[in-house]
């Protein structure tokens, strides 16, 4: 069981205080340096209807002020870290299934459902075989597919069928609805990334050259990947999440599973 009100200190001015610690700007970007300063004052001001302040700061910028915006380099907040570390702690066993829709090569609704049905079938299929302490029976879905986390993304009705087809076969954890407490989709995905880093095992889809280099794991025996065929060829979300549970697994020694389905 989750427990929601863990996630409250991530609303609040003090983590806005803290992002601004965390961001280093170029020298010569006073001007973006002084715009961040300013909007961290705005959005700490700013209520929504639980009276909690929401974290619009990053958003604000790279909509507004592109340039300024990539002069940016951020790095995770130490609180952000803290709680997804106790995030995964109190969910125990769990999986992360991720799937970047936009940007793919698919194009009709028979292709979304292709897809959505391969990708559950192979995530459940690595969730009954995984070995641990736990049994892993629940998942969290890493998907564009899902309403707030892309602003790009023009859904239609085969988004919708596809993340219906997951929704309906895969049993998701209570972690799926605490994501959705953090207003902003930026730190959202910060912390969906650094819980799923230590999640019992992730299903994503890699590269030949990713799947290399980071240890990720292949279909199950039998099974042909025709996974590039339905995500983006190249997110850096994906190779941020293999990096980062690469790194875990190497200074924990704990076996952290990462498949490509």
């Amino acid at each position: 069981r989750v427990d929601l009100h863990v996630l409250s200190r991530l609303n609040q001015p003090l983590m806005l205080r803290g992002m601004a610690r965390s961001l280093a700007v170029d020298a010569s970007a006073e001007e973006a340096r002084s715009y961040f300063r300013e909007a961290v004052a705005a959005a700490a001001g700013r209520k929504d209807g639980s009276d909690a302040p929401r974290l619009v700061v990053l958003h604000d910028l790279k909509r507004h002020r592109p340039g300024d915006y990539a002069r940016i380099r951020m790095e995770t907040p130490l609180p952000l870290m803290q709680q997804a570390h106790a995030l995964a702690h109190s969910a125990r066993s769990f999986a992360c299934v991720q799937w970047r829709t936009e940007g793919s090569p698919m194009q009709s609704n028979a292709a979304f459902g292709r897809c959505a049905n391969a990708l559950a079938g192979a995530s459940l299929s690595r969730m009954v075989s995984a070995a641990g302490p736990y049994p892993v029976t629940e998942a969290v879905l890493l998907s564009d597919l899902i309403e707030g986390n892309s602003d790009t993304l023009h859904r239609s009705a085969a988004h919708a069928a596809a993340k219906a087809v997951l929704f309906s076969r895969l049993r998701l954890s209570p972690l799926q609805r605490a994501f959705r407490a953090v207003n902003d989709s930026g730190v959202r995905a910060m912390l969906e990334l650094h819980v799923c880093a230590r999640a019992a095992i992730v299903v994503t889809c890699a590269h030949p050259q990713l799947m290399a280099a980071f240890g990720v794991e292949g279909p199950a025996a039998g099974q042909r990947s025709n996974c590039l065929g339905c995500v983006k060829a190249n997110s850096g979300f994906t190779r941020h999440l293999v990096e980062t549970r690469a790194r875990l697994q190497a200074r924990a020694h704990q076996s952290l599973r990462t498949y490509s389905w």
